[in-house]
């Protein structure tokens, strides 16, 4: 009976969010610029303790040509929402599990990168921000380990490049280079998924990386001393394309898997599931470990519907 009530709130709160100016002014037919200065509000991510709602909010600007999101925070008890960072971008909020920081993504110094604000619960404020990657492919897509010592995120990589973790740091920055130093701008696929909008895939391909994060609340170690490791190298993308909704991996309820989605043969990894007919993704392991529940597509009388499923692992799933 919780969720309805919840729901409900958030759809509340995005109407006087969303327009403030619409009750204040006289009425008129809704134009182009109007919206255009609504701002748009993502995915509310409850805190830990039930106390706060995170949720990024993005700003557009017809003059600068530009979209900047920010992170704003309101309690879920009622109240005003109000911006939480706001001296650099942010976007993709999620709370650590202990609820004493959260993660997000900005572009503060060039490129997406995975940052970390520390938060005092009590007075719903930052009370300061580091960054956590400074991977040249960038990240995004960041998931904390259920213990809050390892952060999770997808890259787009070269997969050619392989050794070390830093070797294929250094492999990939230099691939980029010359990419970006070259006269040739000419590009040549054979294969799917070659573009998605206007972002060519250019020979990359999505991996999940990790990363440790200090278990206390301060600054983190720079990468050279905590450097990303790539999980899931291979000519393939993981998790699979997908244009949005939930994310396509998830950890275990000890931290020490992870599970996801991908095309193809299985690899190095063991295979919990085959997709085999129906399309699947959004896997999510019930605390046991031993049940998968996942989305699944089905052909039903009516468009794009699908299922929650939940199936028992094989034994030497997991």
């Amino acid at each position: 009976m919780r969720r309805p009530t919840f729901l409900l709130y958030i759809s509340l709160l995005g109407i006087t969010f969303f327009c403030p100016l619409a009750f204040a002014q006289a009425k008129h037919n809704f134009t182009f610029e109007d919206m255009m200065a609504l701002k748009r509000v993502g995915e509310p991510v409850p805190s830990p303790d039930s106390k706060w709602v995170l949720f990024s909010a993005v700003d557009v600007s017809l003059e600068a040509n530009t979209k900047t999101p920010h992170v704003w925070i309101v309690p879920l008890a009622g109240g005003k929402e109000r911006e939480i960072i706001s001296d650099q971008d942010a976007d993709r909020p999620r709370w650590a599990p202990d609820g004493k920081r959260f993660a997000f993504v900005s572009t503060k110094e060039g490129g997406s990168q995975i940052w970390i604000a520390d938060f005092d619960a009590a007075t719903g404020n930052v009370t300061g921000v580091h960054k956590l990657t400074s991977i040249a492919t960038e990240a995004d897509g960041e998931l904390w380990s259920p213990d809050g010592k390892t952060i999770a995120f997808t890259s787009r990589v070269y997969p050619e490049c392989t050794g070390t973790p830093a070797e294929q740091e250094n492999c990939n920055k230099q691939k980029m280079e010359e990419v970006a130093k070259s006269k040739v701008k000419a590009l040549i696929f054979t294969r799917l998924l070659y573009r998605h909008w206007n972002a060519f895939q250019a020979g990359k391909r999505s991996h999940i990386f990790v990363i440790g994060v200090p278990t206390s609340t301060g600054p983190v170690e720079p990468l050279i001393a905590n450097i990303a490791r790539d999980l899931t190298p291979g000519d393939y993308d993981a998790p699979s394309f997908s244009l949005g909704g939930q994310d396509l991996y998830a950890f275990s309820p000890d931290g020490q898997e992870l599970c996801y989605t991908r095309p193809g043969p299985c690899g190095d990894g063991r295979l919990a599931r085959p997709a085999k007919k129906h399309h699947r993704r959004q896997p999510r392991l019930r605390r046991n470990a031993r049940l998968l529940a996942r989305r699944q597509l089905h052909r039903l009388p009516r468009p794009a519907a699908s299922r929650i499923r939940e199936r028992p692992l094989p034994a030497d799933a997991v």
